[in-house]
């Protein structure tokens, strides 16, 4: 039996108000190992990661009350969430949609329907293995 603890789970965050796209989100991470919360609006978002903080926050764009823009603003503006690494998630693909979400200021970008492959390959270009 080894002495070293495992590491703790990487936290990842995700908004999306809906219910469907949550729980899909949420069982494709967390079968990789992901400690994931999942929230139902921007403001939801904002009070857990004040209260809890996270390794990465996956947002979608389009929410009620406060949008994935409007959170993604509110991380940035804060000194302690600000480097938390963000994903756009989208259910409208715009030609040049990835890059302007990038330019204003997200890590990642997905379009749904959202692939495991791809999910998975952008959390973990975000969020690599630590190393002891």
């Amino acid at each position: 039996m080894s002495s070293q603890a495992k590491p703790a789970p990487r936290r990842i965050l995700v908004a999306d108000d809906n219910s469907l796209m949550r729980k899909l989100l949420q069982a494709s991470l967390s079968a990789y190992g992901y400690e994931v919360t999942a929230v139902n609006n921007g403001l939801e978002a904002l009070t857990v990661l004040r209260k809890d903080g996270a390794d990465l926050v996956i947002l979608d764009l389009q929410m009620p009350d406060l949008d994935g823009l409007g959170v993604l603003h509110e991380i940035r503006g804060d000194h302690e969430l600000g480097s938390i690494p963000t994903v756009a998630i989208t259910a409208y693909s715009l030609p040049g949609g990835r890059q302007q979400a990038i330019d204003a200021g997200f890590d990642g970008y997905l379009t749904k329907p959202i692939p495991r492959a791809d999910l998975l390959r952008e959390v973990g270009h975000l969020l690599p293995t630590k190393t002891c």
